[in-house]
């Protein structure tokens, strides 16, 4: 008589990350040859060999490939987040400066801001004596730090 102990895979859970991830080591018990894959063996899911590089739920499978045939197969989502990328505009030296749409890609909150404690030439950017950020978006008159 021969017992051929199931596989039993660690569920590594809900994944989130920035613009990529790379899958970790599957770790279990009586693991025999876990991989990964992009759906269920029921449903033909085939193996994933790179990073992830966009939102999905990953399936980790494994059998023992015996007769009984024991099998284990976990799930989990991995998100993805795209890092946003600002379009810089160019410097002006002007008294008055009239603020550009904030423009780039995977953008979610646009706000214009200085860095903490920047001065202007001139003071054409009036502090107000505030030198830990205000938004600028709502006061032309503030156009000073968020």
């Amino acid at each position: 008589m021969t017992i051929n102990l199931t596989p039993s895979i660690t569920n590594p859970g809900p994944q989130t990350a920035c613009d990529s991830y790379t899958l970790p080591t599957i770790t279990g018990s009586n693991l025999v040859n876990p991989k990964y894959y992009d759906d269920s063996q029921a449903n033909g899911g085939q193996e994933i060999v790179a990073p992830i590089t966009a939102t999905t739920t990953v399936w980790i499978y494994d059998e023992t490939g015996t007769a009984p045939n024991c099998f284990d197969e976990e799930s989990f989502t991995v998100t993805i987040n795209l890092t946003p990328s600002i379009t810089n505009p160019a410097r002006r030296r002007r008294a008055t400066v009239t603020l550009p749409t904030i423009t780039g890609s995977n953008l979610v909150n646009e706000v214009l801001r200085r860095q903490p404690g920047e001065r202007r030439p001139g003071n054409s950017w009036p502090h107000h004596g505030h030198d830990d950020g205000v938004d600028i978006r709502r006061d032309r008159h503030r156009a000073e730090l968020l």
